[in-house]
């Protein structure tokens, strides 16, 4: 008994530790984005503001294109969706079902394409962008978010269809469905779990996603959340409490989203792991 709870004291101590890690820099944002300015850079920091205000949250909607940021975002989150996730369910379900030569070594390569670093492929394609004339639109944009996001898209979904019995497509097949339409009525309505995973994790990222745009995107009409809010760091002077009142105006739909797909987030993550 006394080794149990001495075992469960630990377990609340690191669960306790982890959550303050965890919200500290929420908590830190959201009271630079309240306090005054003369409070900013005052020594020692003050953790708790002597005189908050919301003056900040409606400057920023005020004064700040922040609604334009936030329709791009949102236009090149949402196309973004659009084009990852049925190709990530496709290479997936390549993946999961097909036995040629070569597939299992092709889905590595894929993995380890996402462990390529952004900075590392933003010049060539740059170029590639510019000499098609594509520089400044959402499609660039979405094309090289969809490189980065389908390598690991396609490792949860193929964890999906490997939990899926194939005698379900068989049974279909019998029944004189084609391959694909066993597919469409028999496999994606099973797997939807995995595709909610897919949508939010393509979600997050593209949400957030700085190198890319801030590289392709050129003018300020097309710029998305990250660009705007780093547009706050100026030269001569850093205004960190309306960048952290932007910040927190932007991650809102992304805590509002994770909340009510979480669980589909965490049972995708599980049953896409690498499966030999």
């Amino acid at each position: 008994m006394p080794e149990s709870r001495t075992n469960t004291a630990v377990v609340y101590t690191l669960v306790i530790i982890s959550l303050i890690v965890l919200l500290f820099p929420i908590y830190w944002m959201i009271v630079t984005a309240v306090r005054p300015g003369n409070e900013l850079l005052s020594y020692p920091p003050r953790f708790i503001p002597t005189d908050g205000s919301l003056e900040i949250f409606w400057r920023v909607l005020r004064d700040s294109d922040i609604f334009r940021w936030f329709a791009n975002s949102t236009i090149v989150t949402v196309i973004t969706i659009a084009v990852a996730v049925p190709v990530s369910a496709l290479a997936g379900y390549a993946m999961s079902r097909y036995r040629f030569g070569g597939i299992r070594e092709t889905g590595y390569l894929l993995l380890m394409a996402r462990m390529l670093p952004a900075s590392l492929l933003i010049i060539p394609l740059y170029i590639i962008f510019a000499r098609l004339g594509l520089i400044n639109s959402y499609l660039a944009l979405v094309i090289a978010n969809t490189t980065f996001i389908v390598p690991f898209g396609a490792w949860m979904m193929k964890g999906f269809f490997d939990s899926i019995p194939r005698d379900l497509e068989d049974a279909a097949m019998i029944d004189g469905t084609t391959a694909f339409m066993a597919l469409i009525r028999v496999v994606i309505p099973l797997s939807l779990p995995g595709l909610a995973a897919t949508t939010i994790y393509c979600a997050i990222l593209t949400w957030g996603e700085f190198v890319f745009a801030s590289t392709l995107m050129s003018g300020q009409a097309r710029w998305t959340g990250p660009i705007g809010i780093a547009s706050y760091n100026q030269q001569y002077l850093v205004q960190w409490n309306e960048i952290m009142a932007a910040s927190l105006l932007f991650i809102i739909p992304v805590i509002l989203l994770f909340a009510f797909l979480e669980r589909y987030l965490v049972q995708g993550i599980a049953a896409g792991g690498v499966k030999q």
